[in-house]
């Protein structure tokens, strides 16, 4: 007779009596057929425990649900709840991906310039370390491609991490916003849209401080 599934899942896991697991055994090693599957159950318990071991970084962890966390609005009138739509801008331009001149170490950039898109928008943002250590400057712009309105002037900003928002602000009639916030790791910028949704970009490979 051979071994049942559960059987042999049971001594991968370790949960039979060591009677029974060493007959299981015995048998296994005397039928190719159940020892097959005694140790495909093996394999398939040793990848479940690693896999539920496993975790991945703080800051990948926090970054991602800054970036792509979808937040409930709060309740109508009506009763119901909106949802806003995360979207996520494109990387056109930036400056810590060109060639340095001669000299000039990676390491020691206390600005950053980038360009993002995100049809109709067109974010252009400044990135600077500031004094004191660990605080960082950012200056931007929003800029509608098809010459109206939306998402400029008035437009809300957040600089925002996991737990919430850091820092909030304001774009001016023109569409540019300033803001200063600490320094840490898992921080992403927002820009919400006329109509409840908003633009996500991350704030990775922040500048460095001289």
């Amino acid at each position: 007779m051979h071994c049942t599934d559960e059987q042999c899942v049971e001594t991968a896991r370790g949960l039979l009596a060591d009677s029974e697991r060493v007959a299981i055994e015995r048998h296994a090693a005397e039928c190719p057929q159940c020892d097959r599957l005694l140790r495909f159950w093996r394999q398939v318990v040793q990848t479940a425990r690693h896999d539920a071991a496993y975790a991945p970084p703080e800051g990948v962890v926090a970054a991602t649900k800054a970036r792509f966390g979808v937040r409930a609005a709060e309740p109508a009138a009506t009763g119901f709840v909106t949802r806003v739509q995360t979207i996520a801008a494109t990387l056109a331009f930036d400056t810590f991906e060109h060639a340095l001149p001669e000299g000039v170490r990676a390491g020691g950039l206390v600005a950053r310039q980038l360009l993002y898109e995100a049809p109709p928008l067109v974010i252009d943002l400044q990135l600077e370390a500031a004094r004191p250590a660990q605080r960082i400057r950012l200056a931007g712009q929003i800029v509608h491609t098809e010459g109206a309105p939306t998402g400029g002037p008035g437009a809300e900003v957040q600089v925002r991490d996991s737990s919430g928002a850091i820092v909030r602000a304001k774009a001016n009639q023109f569409g540019e916003f300033f803001c200063e916030f600490e320094r840490r790791d898992g921080l992403s910028l927002f820009i919400s849209l006329r109509g409840g949704d908003r633009v996500a970009i991350p704030l990775d490979r922040l500048p460095a401080s001289n």
